[in-house]
């Protein structure tokens, strides 16, 4: 019985989807809006305590936000409506910044 348990455990943690790995926690690139303005753009990290190998992707352009600053310097809140960002064809994953070295 105890070996069953154990084959349907190993078989259970096979069947997880696969992590998906575009780009690295710490890599940055830069990119365009929509509306063709330029910004920055960071790999998500995951979250702090939780999976150690969390799947990351690329995070939204930094002009998709308002930005404000404060004393700790730039802080990108709300959605900025005007930067096309939130239609249904803009796609964070998708490199839209070509420069000759770079992508």
């Amino acid at each position: 019985m105890k070996k069953i348990i154990l084959l349907m455990i190993i078989f259970l943690y096979g069947c997880n989807e696969p992590k998906v790995y575009e780009c690295g926690a710490w890599d940055e690139r830069r990119c365009l809006c929509p509306n063709g303005e330029e910004g920055e753009q960071k790999c998500s990290r995951g979250p702090a305590f939780s999976d150690p190998n969390p799947p990351r992707i690329w995070l939204s352009c930094s002009c998709c936000y308002d930005k404000k600053k404060g004393e700790h310097g730039i802080h990108y809140i709300n959605l900025n409506d005007v930067s096309g960002c939130w239609d249904d064809v803009y796609n964070p994953s998708v490199s839209t910044f070509d420069v000759e070295g770079e992508e």
